[in-house]
């Protein structure tokens, strides 16, 4: 296998007696990991020796089949529009940038009127013409 054969795997993931079990049922492979942030190491390290790869010749894909899927799917939202709120939040910056910009240079306000106008603190107006 080379560099770029690398093969993915799905792994269904529960919890059992305190640990993650890790079951890989294309290769009827099973593993257990103490945390879930490290299941996914865990799981791919479980896939290369299997197979004996090196660990970066394997991807794998964690399947919460066997956790609340309603849980899952509000995580996956709250993701989605975590991801949209960041989107958002830059674009008002940079719009708040080129107000500052406009209203000081364009428009020759001072720093304290344009930070009226904006409604932020005159060291924020400072900030934001900086950048």
């Amino acid at each position: 296998m080379n560099v770029t054969d690398v093969r993915t795997y799905t792994v269904q993931i529960f919890r059992d007696s305190g640990f993650w079990i890790l079951e890989v049922p294309e290769l009827r492979a099973v593993g257990q990991a103490r945390t879930l942030s490290s299941a996914a190491d865990t799981a791919r390290e479980l896939v290369a020796l299997w197979l004996d790869v090196p660990a970066d010749q394997v991807q794998v894909v964690l399947d919460y089949g066997r956790i609340d899927q309603e849980a899952v799917e509000l995580a996956a939202g709250a993701r989605s529009e975590q991801a949209r709120a960041e989107e958002l939040s830059r674009g008002a910056a940079r719009r708040l940038r080129q107000a500052a910009r406009r209203l000081v240079h364009t428009d020759g306000l001072s720093l304290r009127d344009a930070a009226t106008v904006l409604g932020v603190t005159f060291g924020r107006v400072q900030q934001l013409l900086k950048d």
